[in-house]
């Protein structure tokens, strides 16, 4: 996995860019402090600039409109550290600031951790509540191999099974597309096994949670997609990498 670029504007007068390291990069946890502290400061600043009114409306201009950037900046930034294999980074800053994920219930996910370990290290406008909810929102975005680009779309259209078993459940009609999204996996890095790829295991072991793997007729799917879409996966695999993300 390569390093990846974001941006996004800052006080509204210029604009913050960061490198998120690459896999085995020892700096990870310094890259992340500098980017969590940014949107830190990012998020509250632009709840700062709410009319009362707007705090109200959920339509464009309002608080919804910083909610989805919030869960959209978080989204990239906690996948693409999972991505490399250093997610320790959130643990580290949390006991940094924080002794525990105060208000959450039970264990919580990587992405309600990941979320937590971002803002933790001040005053935020985001409650327990939301970071509970927005971090199962994240989590199944991510299982469904979802973009970022697509992410408020998935969010809305799947809102309603956010009470769910998360773990446990695939939206219907994205069989199809998760099995097109392993098979992107397996090539992305050729000389890497998938068996020690922590993103991929990550949503192996949810999938086989809600029995889509241990089903030999599903198996048999994945093998098949495998041969037959083989050379169209890999010929698109560079087309889906972006190596620089603007995320307004």
């Amino acid at each position: 996995m390569d390093e990846l670029q974001i941006s996004f504007s800052f006080q509204g007068v210029s604009t913050k860019r960061f490198v998120l390291p690459g896999i085995d990069d020892h700096a990870a946890g310094e890259s992340f402090e500098r980017v969590s502290n940014a949107v830190l400061e990012e998020s509250q600043f632009r709840y700062d600039q709410l009319t009362p009114r707007s705090l109200r409306h959920k339509g464009t201009g309002g608080i919804e409109d910083l909610n989805k950037w919030l869960k959209k900046v978080s989204y990239v930034i906690i996948s693409h550290y999972i991505e490399i294999e250093a997610s320790y980074v959130f643990s580290q800053r949390i006991s940094k600031y924080r002794s525990a994920i105060r208000g959450s219930k039970g264990n919580p996910n990587i992405f309600q951790t990941g979320i937590f370990s971002i803002l933790c290290a001040g005053d935020n406008y985001l409650d327990a509540k939301k970071r509970y909810l927005f971090g199962r929102q994240l989590w199944y975005a991510y299982r469904h191999y979802i973009p970022h680009f697509l992410l408020d779309g998935f969010v809305t259209q799947t809102g309603k099974n956010i009470s769910g078993d998360i773990d446990r459940q695939i939206e219907p009609g994205f069989e199809e597309w998760i099995i097109d999204r392993r098979v992107k996996y397996y090539l992305e890095v050729p000389d890497l096994e998938d068996e020690r790829s922590y993103a991929f295991e990550m949503r192996r072991a949810a999938d086989e949670a809600a029995g889509y793997l241990n089903d030999s007729k599903f198996k048999r799917r994945v093998d098949a997609t495998m041969s037959q879409k083989k050379l169209r996966a890999y010929r698109s695999v560079e087309f889906e990498r972006r190596p620089s993300i603007d995320l307004e």
